[in-house]
């Protein structure tokens, strides 16, 4: 991947340099927005779907001055970047903070602990619920007692709707009540009140880490919520301390992980199996503008025996079959690329929804306002936005894409019981038990519908309006 940066570094400086080249003879007397300068001339640089969008095609204008005229009449930086990305395109953004951005990166951002999703209260109605399925330990929202398969009905006092159910994303403090089903199925408003208070909060992406004995087997679980860097290390530890109690199998736990670094999921994919080491788990497609100036071998990635940061040793465990617990709702980017990656090499045995993970296969950039673009140095200080669009779609060694419809479907069907979620890491929650049985060979309850969310189709979660929702990153610069 450092091969592949020093490429897209020297590409950045070639198409900055090129796109800022301004000497025209009227361009003086124009004076385009920086901002939209900056995004029109990163996206034509590296934008992954850049040739499928006329207005940044490289003839596209016959001098500065018309690029120029044209980049003036654009609208507010937001806008422009939406005009100059495609409609299928939903993973790139732009940001006005690259700073925020960073931190979002390292597991920080604004948030009170508690995951949930929206549905549907009730039928055809404009009424909601959420329904609480995760709490970050030692958050706001574990402190006032928040518990995983707790139903929240009112916010303020008020019915949560589709008119104020946005306040669970922008006010950084409400009040919810609790409601309950009841011993003859109805639902019940209680009580019980508690206040959410949001701060800035640092998200272990490791959730639980344990070693669950059963008959024979040893059987290491994780629940690994996202893809960061700064956590490499910790995971390591992690998967050596798995090492140390000899364990026989593997379950991750992707069902709330929406992806992030790339060279995270290498490391992962280094501690699962240990003798790959050079071996492709990915090749990489740019644009027309950097296939042309990158070598063969530098759109190939490889597996590595360290982490990306501090090169230390991966603890790795030398496992040829896994078994991976995912969701419709959640697994996306990072954690398809691992799936993906894998199965060429082990056995990958996916347990999850009928329906698929998300189907996300390409990864991104954060682009800065610099010479250099993949760089802060020399960032322009007249501004911090900051964008982050697709440049690249990766595909397993044989060449398989992650289906962008339905993802990567289960060996194995099962779904969480909104009604009956279960204590995560517990032998007996749901879709950890089909895997322990599984592994054990037991009877399961594979390929047998069950209807898992009696109130209807999920609407959200509290991470839908997040800028690194369900994406993945080349964070190289870290």
């Amino acid at each position: 991947m450092k091969k592949i940066f020093s490429s897209l570094l020297a590409i950045g400086l070639l198409f900055s340099s090129c796109g800022n080249n301004d000497d025209d003879n009227n361009s003086s007397t124009l004076s385009p927005s920086e901002i939209n300068l900056f995004i029109y001339n990163g996206l034509n640089a590296v934008y992954l779907y850049q040739d499928e969008v006329p207005d940044l095609a490289n003839d596209r204008f016959s001098n500065v001055s018309e690029r120029n005229n044209f980049i003036s009449r654009a609208g507010s930086p937001e806008s422009f970047f939406e005009t100059l990305t495609t409609v299928e395109d939903r993973f790139s953004w732009i940001v006005d903070d690259f700073e925020e951005l960073e931190r979002s990166f390292e597991g920080t951002s604004l948030s009170s602990g508690m995951k949930f999703y929206i549905v549907p209260f009730s039928n055809g109605g404009n009424e909601r619920l959420i329904v609480v399925y995760d709490v970050v330990k030692n958050s706001p929202a574990d402190n006032v007692g928040i518990k995983r398969g707790m139903f929240f009905t009112l916010i303020n006092g008020q019915q949560i709707n589709v008119n104020n159910q946005n306040k669970l994303f922008t006010d950084t403090s409400f009040s919810l009540t609790e409601g309950i089903i009841d011993s003859n199925n109805s639902f019940v408003i209680t009580d019980n009140v508690v206040t959410i208070n949001k701060i800035e909060l640092t998200e272990n992406p490791i959730a639980i880490s344990k070693v669950i004995p059963v008959e024979n087997s040893r059987i290491a679980y994780i629940q690994y919520n996202g893809f960061v860097s700064n956590f490499d290390e910790e995971l390591n530890d992690v998967f050596g301390n798995f090492k140390n109690e000899n364990v026989t199998d593997l379950v991750l736990d992707f069902r709330y992980n929406g992806g992030g670094s790339v060279a995270s999921a290498d490391a992962l994919m280094g501690m699962i199996t240990g003798d790959l080491e050079n071996e492709i788990f990915a090749k990489i497609r740019y644009n027309s503008n950097i296939t042309a100036q990158v070598s063969a071998e530098n759109s190939l990635l490889r597996f590595s025996n360290k982490t990306f940061n501090e090169n230390t040793p991966l603890n790795s465990l030398n496992l040829n079959k896994i078994y991976v617990i995912t969701s419709k709702e959640q697994t996306a980017s990072a954690s398809e690329l691992v799936i993906n990656s894998l199965k060429p090499y082990i056995d990958v045995v996916v347990i999850g929804d009928e329906r698929g993970t998300v189907g996300k296969s390409q990864g991104s950039n954060t682009i800065y306002d610099s010479p250099s673009l993949f760089s802060k140095e020399n960032v322009n200080p007249n501004h911090t936005y900051a964008m982050q669009p697709l440049i690249s779609e990766l595909i397993n060694s044989n060449n398989v894409r992650v289906d962008p419809i339905t993802g990567i479907l289960p060996n194995i069907l099962i779904q969480e019981d909104f009604t009956n979620l279960g204590v995560l890491g517990s032998p007996e929650e749901r879709l950890l038990k089909v895997a322990i049985d599984e592994i054990t060979g037991r009877n399961i309850l594979s390929l047998k519908k069950v209807s898992s969310n009696p109130f209807g189709k999920i609407i959200g979660n509290e991470s839908m309006y997040k800028k690194n929702y369900q994406r993945m990153y080349h964070n190289i610069l870290q």
